[in-house]
């Protein structure tokens, strides 16, 4: 990976300034000293420089040691790989990290920030469903040449931008990969972690791997990228990409259809949200240590 720059100098050099906001930030749980592009379930987006982002850096879960993080930056490597093998363009992406006292590594996957006005969301806000908009099919293009048993991507809206007439994906902190064996090749532990620790084996063998299996099988990764559509406030687009979606797969996808499947999505997500604020609350009032993990405020799903 190269090494991502600002203004001619290695982001490397900036990063223990961002990383000190956090910290601040996760102290006073005051987040102006940041510049937050966007909340996903689990991390957050962070913008660099604050006043005029040219950087777009996910903060990644704490890691356990070197070796754990070095595991991690090659199955992002490979995942990218394999995406551009199978025609699916990835924004330039660059991982960075740095040591903590207590010897975990805070670590970010670091990319060009799109202007806003590229990203999937914005695109369709700025078009008319009636007119339609190639990046819905381009996306479903995607998952139906890559969702399989061993690769898949995340197909929704807000993982992608539409450059020069293109879909480009720009989340791949989550790779998807499974072996021959059906394993997963990313440790989700890593991102379990941000829940509380009696729900961390409940959710990563019932929520985890019940989602990882919709986004592997083509036909459950759209109707999660339509259900997203309504998460977006982009409602008046369903019609339109449903028909895109029905023109590619079935058995027919249906309004109903989309309706249940996001509503369930949503309350299973809505459940994790509640459990890691009461987890904060009870780190930070009762254990009186930091809470690690920046949340969303609340989310209109």
């Amino acid at each position: 990976m190269t090494v991502a720059k600002v203004g001619g100098t290695d982001f490397a050099k900036d990063l223990p300034v961002l990383e000190a906001a956090v910290q601040r930030a996760l102290d006073t749980l005051d987040e102006s000293d940041l510049a937050v592009l966007g909340y996903g379930e689990i991390s957050l987006v962070l913008g660099w420089p604050r006043d005029a982002p040219q950087l777009a850096c996910k903060r990644l879960p704490l890691f356990p040691n070197r070796a754990a993080l070095q595991r991690y930056g090659e199955v992002v490597r490979r995942y990218i790989d394999r995406l551009g093998d199978a025609g699916v363009k990835v924004v330039e992406s660059t991982l960075h990290h740095l040591a903590r006292p207590d010897g975990k590594i805070v670590a970010y996957v670091v990319q060009p920030a799109l202007p806003e006005e590229l990203l999937g969301p914005a695109q369709l806000r700025a078009a008319d469903p009636v007119d339609g908009h190639p990046i819905i099919g381009a996306i479903f293009d995607h998952v139906v040449n890559v969702a399989s048993p061993a690769l898949a991507l995340d197909e929704q809206l807000a993982n992608w931008g539409w450059v020069d007439g293109e879909a480009i994906q720009i989340d791949v902190t989550t790779p998807f990969m499974r072996d021959a064996t059906g394993a997963d090749e990313l440790d989700f532990d890593l991102f379990t972690s941000a829940l509380p620790w009696l729900m961390r084996r409940p959710v990563k063998s019932f929520v985890v791997r019940g989602v990882l299996n919709n986004f592997h099988e083509p036909r459950s990764a759209i109707i999660d990228f339509l259900g997203n559509l309504e998460k977006e406030r982009l409602h008046a687009w369903l019609p339109y990409a449903i028909d895109e979606a029905n023109k590619r797969i079935g058995p027919t996808i249906t309004r109903a259809e989309v309706d249940k499947a996001y509503k369930a999505d949503a309350r299973v997500w809505e459940t994790l949200l509640r459990l890691r604020r009461a987890d904060r609350v009870w780190q930070r009032k009762v254990r009186r240590r930091q809470y690690p993990f920046l949340l969303p405020p609340k989310i209109e799903r």
